[in-house]
């Protein structure tokens, strides 16, 4: 759930498909009402306070729920618990956090402790937590619920290691927590850094939001300039002069924020305003799990970058922050402050000049994707269909699609089976993914899969390869719109084994591994030690498979690898021999 406190202050509900509550108190009834602030937290992790991923900055499609700390990409910093209280939860989640913990606080809140290499003695001593030894090792998927009584722990004492299990590479995911389960803003809610950097200020667009509006009696779309930071420390646009704008729009700004540290994170508040009036604001203090699907609603898809966040300065499914020129005098003084957690502000200030609509709207605005209805959109030939269900809708939106001619791919391999269909516009949010489905009929299905490309990178991957016999079929569920069609994989995984120059339990053993196209099969891998099955695992960050320490691998003398495996086509590849010396 995000806080989030608009004009007009009456409003009980800001409706975005979904209630998302607001807070209706002034300041001065607000301080009477608070409750006493929330205990502040130990900072979990044995490193600087450098921040890397804050909370509700964008992943993929999806806002990200907690705190990333750099772990300089080493492991093995200790981990300690941020309050007393009593471990309730502990998991290991292979395609997600990896190693976890959860602690359970007197207060109520949890705090998350993510992407660990390992639990601390007193965790594993645990006697159900011991039961689940051999999973731990093997690193499969498990997760124990305890009470209060079964393993206390006190503010500071050490709980696990840093590490790089689950998806990412080596780094530390804290989380906070309120007593139903909303995510909580780490740094608002008991986690302070110090950080004097305010936000900085990238890139201003102003959007027409109907057929009539226009930004200097254009209608075409999105106008966008640079801004600078001037002498006076104010970041202005570099267009220079006011803009005349007429009818309904809205603005974007891109933004981002240092918090103490060189990587760049998105900002906590940002505010629009109007001669000096408050007409918007949003502010990532709290987020529900199920609603962390809704980032499109606030973030524009296109225009961010892991280092660049671009942030609708209007609702996409009210009137709030939209401005109507019809309201404004000759000229208006337009505001948008940034803030970070500890409340260091950046300024953007520029004028509109308001005009009149234009006489004739240059477009009408139709959507086809409406709250309620169904919607099914299909390509030219027949071969391609775009479904969205009833609840899809968050707003009402135009949806179209554009068929393209097979893409050339030079990867020896891989070859097209049929033509691009592109879904727009890139930064639609749905509140249930849309349904793609593309017709195949060939016999060589089992090679075939759909893959998804970015029309603005040109860079594809592969979604899946689910097929409905019924409807002779290719399908994928998706959020993200993009440009989806068919390829045939022949290429098969590639493997690479660089014998280490001393070898000891301390030191893993990996083999490299690769696959252009539809992805390694995990369940073909067959791997041998000295003709024994061992066990491994799989880090798709760095491309390569571990042999697992505990394995009987360490004897003196020389040993053999064999490892065979195939790709998600069914492409197997040549069998990997290789062999390594214990001294």
């Amino acid at each position: 759930m995000l806080y989030k406190r608009h004009a007009p202050f009456t409003d009980a509900f800001h409706r975005a498909g979904l209630a998302v509550l607001c807070l209706l108190v002034m300041p001065l009834a607000l301080s009477a009402m608070s409750p006493s602030p929330p205990r502040m937290l130990n900072w979990p992790i044995d490193r600087p306070e450098r921040i890397t991923g804050t909370f509700c900055e964008p992943r993929g499609t999806r806002f990200h729920l907690g705190l990333d700390v750099s772990t300089g990409g080493v492991k093995g910093f200790k981990i300690a618990a941020a309050d007393d209280g009593f471990i309730s939860t502990v998991m290991y989640q292979k395609w997600g956090i990896g190693y976890a913990v959860f602690i359970t606080h007197q207060d109520g809140r949890k705090t998350f402790y993510g992407h660990l290499d390992g639990f601390a003695d007193k965790v594993l001593a645990n006697a159900a937590v011991a039961k689940y030894g051999p999973k731990i090792l093997d690193r499969e998927d498990f997760r124990l619920e305890f009470t209060r009584d079964d393993i206390p722990v006190r503010r500071g004492e050490h709980i696990g290691y840093s590490g790089d299990s689950g998806i990412g590479r080596e780094h530390f995911h804290f989380e906070v927590r309120d007593e139903k389960g909303v995510h909580l803003n780490p740094l608002r809610h008991g986690v302070t850094i110090g950080d004097t950097i305010p936000p900085e200020f990238f890139e201003l667009s102003l959007m027409p939001l109907d057929g009539r509006s226009h930004i200097d009696g254009g209608n075409a779309g999105r106008v966008t300039s640079p801004v600078k930071k001037s002498p006076d420390g104010i970041y202005r646009p570099a267009w220079g002069g006011a803009p005349i704008v007429g009818g309904l729009v809205g603005l974007c700004v891109a933004a981002g924020d240092r918090a103490g540290y060189t990587s760049r994170i998105a900002v906590y508040r940002i505010e629009l305003m109007i001669d000096g009036k408050r007409i918007y604001e949003t502010r990532f203090d709290r987020m529900k799990r199920e609603e962390s699907h809704l980032l499109g609603l606030y973030y524009n898809y296109s225009a961010t970058s892991g280092t660049r966040y671009t942030h609708y300065l209007y609702s996409r499914t009210g009137s709030e922050g939209r401005i109507d020129t019809s309201r404004l005098g000759k000229k208006a003084h337009v505001v948008i402050a940034a803030y970070d957690a500890n409340d260091n502000r950046a300024l953007l200030e520029f004028d509109l000049r308001a005009g009149p609509v234009l006489e004739k709207p240059v477009r009408v605005f139709s959507p086809n994707l409406v709250k309620g209805k169904e919607l099914r959109l299909s390509s030219g030939d027949g071969r391609f269909t775009l479904g969205f269900s009833e609840k899809a809708a968050l707003y009402p939106e135009r949806v179209w699609l554009k068929q393209d001619p097979p893409l050339r791919i030079a990867v020896p391999g891989l070859s097209a089976r049929g033509d691009v269909y592109t879904a727009y516009p890139p930064d639609l949010c749905v509140d249930q993914p849309m349904e793609v489905s593309i017709e195949y009929t060939g016999d060589d299905r089992a090679k075939v899969g759909i893959y998804q490309i970015n029309p603005a990178t040109g860079r594809f991957h592969y979604a899946g390869n689910r097929y409905n016999p019924e409807t002779s079929s290719f399908v994928h569920s998706s959020h993200r719109m993009a440009g989806f069609f068919l390829l045939r994989d022949d290429a098969p995984p590639v493997a690479r084994f660089k014998a280490p120059g001393r070898v000891s339990p301390g030191r893993p053993l990996y083999i490299s591994v690769s696959d252009i196209g539809s992805g390694l099969d995990l369940n073909s891998i067959s791997l041998r030690v000295d003709g024994k099955r061992v066990k491994w695992d799989y880090d798709p960050d760095y491309s390569r498979i571990e042999i697992l320490r505990h394995n009987a691998i360490w004897s003196k003398g020389a040993h053999g690898i064999e490892l065979e495996l195939r790709d998600a086509a069914g492409n197997e590849m040549k069998k990997l021999t290789g062999t390594y010396r214990v001294q």
